[in-house]
């Protein structure tokens, strides 16, 4: 049988319907709700201003140049830029720069282990 994934609306109104879901549609809902937990973790961020004014500055506390993100963290570069477009805790610059939320990046970190 198969069974749709369920919204985090769903979840959140009914968490017993969690029940009659199997083990791997649980866990990609699991995906699901960190990357979007990632994703508001980063827009609030923004929101409150706490990264300056300048969205480009290397220098924005919670933000990670590639570098940075691939000296501190099992990342190679080239996942980063590859993947920029569908992981939520990166935010694209411009075409050959883009940073990485540490928040998020350790969110993604803990759920991929």
């Amino acid at each position: 049988m198969i069974n749709k994934l369920l919204s985090l609306d769903e979840i959140a109104r009914n968490p017993a319907m969690l029940a009659a879901q199997p083990a791997h549609e649980i866990a990609e809902t699991r995906i699901a709700a960190h990357a979007a937990a990632a994703a508001l973790d980063a827009a609030h961020g923004a929101a409150v201003g706490e990264h300056g004014a300048n969205p480009a500055a290397q220098a924005e506390p919670g933000w990670l140049t590639v570098t940075e993100t691939e000296a501190a963290y099992p990342v190679k570069r080239r996942f980063l830029f590859d993947n920029r477009h569908d992981l939520p805790f990166i935010r694209n610059v411009s075409r050959k720069t883009i940073l990485v939320n540490e928040r998020g990046l350790l969110r993604w970190l803990a759920l991929r282990k």
